[in-house]
């Protein structure tokens, strides 16, 4: 996870096999209050999306 300049805030390291979306609501977990992920088309899940809209009151924004 990179931070809105580029700059890496996060990094778990997982067997070369597994996917990376599993690893995504981990990863959520610790961004501060108000913070806007933007992802693309792979992590469009309704499993991500059911992660990240639990913690953040409102609509959410889907990359068009």
């Amino acid at each position: 996870m990179v931070e809105a300049e580029g700059r890496p805030v996060r990094l778990i390291l997982k067997p070369g096999q597994a996917g990376d979306a599993p690893v995504v609501p981990e990863l959520l977990a610790d961004l501060r209050a108000g913070a806007t992920p933007i992802a693309d088309r792979a992590y469009d899940t309704d499993a991500i999306q059911h992660s990240w809209q639990s913690r953040k009151p409102g609509p959410t924004s889907r990359p068009g």
